[in-house]
């Protein structure tokens, strides 16, 4: 987790546009608070985790995720059951 993070804060301090978050982050000069990060879930499984993780964007309306990892869902999985 604390890769990832790192990669995140270094995406928008470079002003890379390879990760939604840093795109959204210079595109509307938003500030992410990453020192205030919540895990939302946990699972050791690989594939499950990514599941998990779709599931979290796609039940959020207000994820800024560019949501292309996540037409593999299906709307059964949905925790809200919309279409988003």
């Amino acid at each position: 987790m604390k890769n990832r993070i790192c990669q995140r804060k270094l995406n928008v301090k470079k002003q890379s546009l390879c990760t939604t978050l840093s795109s959204h982050a210079l595109s509307e000069r938003h500030n992410f608070s990453f020192d205030s990060v919540t895990i939302l879930g946990r699972e050791v499984n690989d594939r499950k985790r990514k599941i998990l993780e779709m599931i979290h964007i796609l039940s959020n309306s207000k994820s800024i995720n560019f949501k292309t990892d996540t037409v593999k869902v299906r709307n059964a999985y949905l925790l809200n059951g919309k279409d988003d």
